[in-house]
């Protein structure tokens, strides 16, 4: 798959997998797009929260926006955190590159999301 200036990358949902039970209020995701390796946290997307995970599999969704690429090269940057009340602790993070290229038309025709 190519990913081209104007698509439109959504992150839909995380399969999450805790080998130690958490006894969390609840658990989120977060996901950053940093543009030529500038950790600018202003490009943010965010999930409005899930249930408590226990030792076992869950999934961490419901990320409310989407991002439009542009050309470049970005990072991707995928945090899990445990809510517990108020104060939070980082779980896990994983990243991951992406290029995208210059389109021939700047749109994404065919209207697929990536």
């Amino acid at each position: 798959m190519t990913l081209k200036a104007g698509d439109t990358l959504r992150l839909v949902s995380l399969r999450y997998c805790a080998s130690r039970e958490v006894l969390a209020d609840g658990e989120t995701g977060e996901a950053y797009l940093f543009k030529n390796r500038v950790e600018d946290y202003g490009n943010g997307l965010f999930t409005r929260g899930g249930p408590r995970i226990r030792a076992g599999c869950g999934d961490v969704g419901n990320f409310e926006s989407s991002w439009i690429m542009e050309r470049g090269q970005y990072r991707v940057a995928i945090t899990l955190l445990h809510y517990f009340g108020n104060a939070c602790e980082i779980d896990d993070r994983f990243y991951f590159n992406l290029d995208a290229i210059e389109s021939q038309n700047m749109g994404n025709s065919d209207g697929e999301t990536i």
